[in-house]
């Protein structure tokens, strides 16, 4: 504990300073200066339900917040500084919490131990995200996480998230996996377990690795950032191939009418 301290007034626009006399004089004098940053404000957005609520805004991470539990928002600025995320920090005390957004330049073009020190971390992986460089910041500095990284990884697979669910027990629709990369699956999805990735087409369905798939069926490309996704309709509906896709303009989907091979 400290003998003595001394709290000086500053002029306006200077950060407060707190001179603190240490019981312990070390080699380089007994006096240690700790610099007290203003606590930022929060500004407010409006919200049709309530009115209007408080938003929390980080300072710069160099600034030093002894007194609250400094939160890392470790996301790419598009996901980060979104409405969503918006109203889950609008929720947190502002005397307990520092909010730190990393921002898309530390992230991306900064070496892991220049970016920011944080007790708690969000991070969580959309397109251009590096995924792996955040694992290492976290073996670095070993924050608490609140969203496991390395089940980030896992989402990204979707044979793998059907794998885990049905590891787990939940239902998942009927499936079958054409594997191109030796993919092993846990469950259902290899069909007869066969290696040879057989696919058979008919005119209301197909067999991959002995079982059959009855029209209409979804099929969905195995990496889940990738959103070109397409719907075979049997021929008692006429047939044809709708496919979907990110939204551009005002169009997310189109009708392929003559369009029956999944090849």
């Amino acid at each position: 504990m400290p003998e003595s301290s001394n709290i000086e007034r500053p002029k306006k626009g200077v950060p407060r300073t707190v001179s603190i006399s240490l019981d312990v004089p070390d080699n380089t004098g007994s006096q240690a200066v700790v610099t007290m940053p203003k606590k930022p404000r929060p500004t407010h957005v409006k919200n049709k339900s309530s009115g209007v609520m408080p938003v929390i805004l980080a300072a710069e991470p160099s600034e030093i917040h002894l007194d609250r539990i400094r939160l890392g928002i470790c996301a790419m600025d598009k996901k980060a500084r979104s409405k969503p995320m918006a109203e889950i920090l609008s929720r947190l005390d502002e005397t307990l919490f520092h909010v730190v957004f990393f921002g898309d330049d530390m992230i991306l073009n900064h070496p892991i131990e220049d970016w920011p020190v944080c007790e708690v971390l969000i991070a969580f992986f959309s397109k251009g995200y590096p995924l792996a460089k955040a694992k290492e910041y976290v073996s670095l500095r070993k924050p608490f996480i609140l969203n496991n990284l390395e089940s980030q990884e896992l989402l990204k697979d979707r044979r793998k998230v059907y794998d885990l669910l049905e590891a787990s027990g939940i239902d998942v629709p009927r499936h079958v996996y054409v594997s191109l990369d030796d993919y092993v699956s846990t469950g259902t999805g290899d069909g007869n377990g066969s290696s040879e990735r057989e696919v058979r087409e008919f005119d209301d369905h197909i067999e991959v690795n002995g079982i059959s798939i009855d029209k209409p069926f979804v099929e969905k490309p195995v990496d889940a950032d990738d959103h070109n996704i397409a719907i075979y309709y049997p021929s008692s509906a006429g047939g044809g191939c709708k496919k979907l896709f990110r939204k551009i303009g005002n169009r997310s989907s189109e009708f392929y009418p003559g369009r029956f091979s999944i090849f």
